[in-house]
C-alpha cells in the first residue's frame, strides 16, 4: 500500500465520521466515553498539532440529520453515495482505527526534515497491523495506540529510521498536549489545531497559536489566539482606511511578498512596474462576462482600494497602451470603458488609488486595531451575468454548482484577525446559515454533491 493510498483510506475513515455509524452504530455506542489514550504520546515540539474529536463530531452531526432536521434528502443521499462506492470497489478498508475517539494529526522535524504523523486509538491491533505491513508507511502500536509516520518527500529519514521513532514516541506516556491547549471537550468545538507561529507576510511575528472550529446554533464557529513576539508588536501594521462594507468585503494588510512578486512578474511584460501593497480593501459584487469577437472577457463587479508602501501613480499603469491592447478597453479621463461597462479610477493620496464600478467610493478610516477584515454574503463570489454557453459549462461543474447552492444557504460570514495587547491577537469568525438550514446538514450535502470526497 502506498502512502497516498493509505492517506486516502484514512481520508475516507474520517469522512465515515460523517456517514459510517448511521448504519453501524447504535445509540448506546454514542453514549459510551470511548478512551483518548493517544492524546498521551503526542511528542514535544511539534510544529502543529491537529485534533479531530471524533466524538463530538459525530453528536453534533447525528443530532443535526436525526433529531434537529429529519432531513430525509441527505439520508437518501448518503446511502447511494455508500451504495456508489460499494459498485466501484472502493469501500472502506478497515484498519482498526477508533473513528470515534480523538484523532490527532501532527508535524515534528527529524534529521532537519519535516514529517507528518497520525495518532489514532486501535479498536484492532490485528487489523492495523495487516493493514500497514509491507508498505511504505512507518509505524508502531502499544495496546490502544497507534502511530503513523509520513515522509512527504520519500528520501532521508529512511522508512527503518521513522519506524524506530515511532516506535520510540509511544515508549512512554507524557503530557505535552497539555502545552498545546487544544483539548475541550463539550464546548461544541470538534476540530482544535496549535501551531508554533503562523505565516504573516514573509516572516513569523506570532509564536503559539490555537485555532479553535465548532459548532454554535445556526452558525459553524472559528476561534482563535496568537501570542504575538517580542519586539514585533510595533512591526505589525493594521487598517488604517478601507472602504465601507458592501457585498462581499474583503480587507487585510502585509500582503505576501510572493503575490507581490507575481504580480512583479505579470505585469513587467507590459513594462509596468505595480506597486508594493501594503493594505488592500475589496468590495465584491459579482461577476459579468462579455462576449467578445475574440472570446469572452470578465469584468469583475468590484470596488479595490489599495495602500501601497511607496507613491504610486495609477494612471501611468492604466493608461499603459499594451495594458489597453492586451485587454481591449480605453482610458477616458479617469474611466475605463470595457465595451459597455465602466470602471473609474482615483488616485486618493500619492500612495493610495482606487478602481471600482462606483464613482464615488466611501473609503471610512478604522479605529480598530486589525488586520484582517471580511464580511458579508458569499453570493457574489459565485454571481456570473451574462457568458450564455460558459455559464451553462460552469453549471455542469460538481465543484462549482455544490458551492453556490451552499453560498446561497449562508446568510453572512464574518472573520475578524486583530491586535487587542501587545502580546496577543485573536481570530473571531462566524458562518451564519439561514434559519431553515443546518450547518453540518449543508456541510455534508457539499461535500456529496461536490465529490470532493474519494
Amino acid at each position: 500500500m502506498s502512502i497516498r493510498k493509505v492517506l486516502v483510506s484514512i481520508t475516507i475513515g474520517i469522512f465515515a465520521l460523517l456517514i459510517a455509524w448511521i448504519l453501524l452504530f447504535t445509540a448506546k455506542t454514542l453514549l459510551e466515553s470511548n478512551k483518548n489514550n493517544n492524546l498521551n504520546y503526542l511528542p514535544k515540539n511539534v510544529n502543529f498539532a491537529i485534533r479531530l474529536d471524533g466524538r463530538e463530531l459525530a453528536e453534533k452531526t447525528l443530532f443535526s440529520i436525526f433529531i434537529e432536521s429529519k432531513d430525509e434528502t441527505l439520508l437518501k443521499m448518503i446511502l447511494e453515495r455508500i451504495e456508489q462506492q460499494t459498485e466501484k470497489g472502493n469501500e472502506l478498508q478497515n484498519l482498526g482505527i477508533d473513528y470515534m475517539s480523538d484523532i490527532v494529526y501532527f508535524q515534528i522535524n527529524i534529521k532537519g526534515a519535516p514529517i507528518n504523523g497520525i495518532l489514532v486509538n486501535i479498536n484492532n491491533v490485528g487489523l492495523l497491523k495487516k493493514g500497514f505491513k509491507d508498505t511504505e508507511v512507518a509505524f508502531a502500536v502499544k495496546k490502544d495506540v497507534g502511530v503513523i509516520l509520513f515522509n512527504p518527500k520519500e528520501n532521508d529519514p529512511s522508512h527503518e529510521f521513522l519506524t524506530k521513532t515511532a516506535e520510540n514516541i509511544l515508549k512512554k506516556e507524557n503530557a505535552f498536549i497539555d502545552q498545546y491547549d487544544i483539548i475541550h471537550p463539550s464546548s461544541g468545538t470538534f476540530f482544535e489545531t496549535y501551531s508554533n507561529g503562523i505565516p504573516f507576510g514573509d516572516k513569523k511575528d506570532f509564536g503559539k497559536t490555537n485555532i479553535h472550529f465548532g459548532l454554535d446554533d445556526q452558525s459553524l464557529f472559528i476561534d482563535g489566539k496568537m501570542k504575538i513576539l517580542p519586539n514585533n508588536s510595533n512591526k505589525l501594521k493594521t487598517l488604517k482606511n478601507c472602504l465601507k462594507q458592501k457585498g462581499f468585503h474583503f480587507s487585510g494588510t502585509e500582503v505576501p511578498t510572493k503575490l507581490n512578486d507575481t504580480l512583479n512578474s505579470w505585469l513587467n511584460q507590459f513594462g509596468i512596474t505595480p506597486p508594493i501593497i501594503q493594505s488592500f480593501s475589496l468590495n465584491y459584487f459579482g461577476t459579468k462576462i462579455i462576449n467578445h469577437s475574440s472570446g469572452y472577457f470578465i469584468v469583475p463587479q468590484i470596488e479595490l482600494y489599495i495602500e501601497s508602501k511607496y507613491p504610486y501613480d495609477i494612471y501611468k499603469l492604466v493608461g499603459r497602451e499594451s495594458l489597453q491592447s492586451y485587454f481591449d478597453f480605453e482610458l477616458d479621463s479617469n474611466i475605463i470603458h470595457i465595451q459597455d461597462e465602466k470602471l473609474f479610477v482615483q488616485q486618493v493620496t500619492p500612495s493610495s488609488f482606487y478602481i471600482g464600478i462606483s464613482p464615488h467610493p466611501s473609503i471610512i478610516t478604522m479605529t480598530g486595531n486589525e488586520f484582517m477584515i471580511i464580511n458579508g454574503s458569499l453570493k457574489p463570489l459565485l454571481e456570473i451575468e451574462g457568458g450564455g454557453l460558459m455559464t451553462s459549462f460552469l453549471e455542469m461543474i460538481p465543484q462549482f454548482s455544490a458551492s453556490k447552492a451552499l453560498s446561497n444557504h449562508i446568510d453572512e460570514l464574518t472573520i475578524r484577525f486583530r491586535k487587542i495587547s501587545a502580546k496577543k491577537a485573536l481570530l473571531q469568525g462566524r458562518i451564519l446559515f439561514g434559519e431553515d438550514y443546518h450547518p453540518m446538514n449543508e456541510l455534508i450535502t457539499f461535500m456529496i454533491n461536490g465529490e470532493f470526497m474519494p
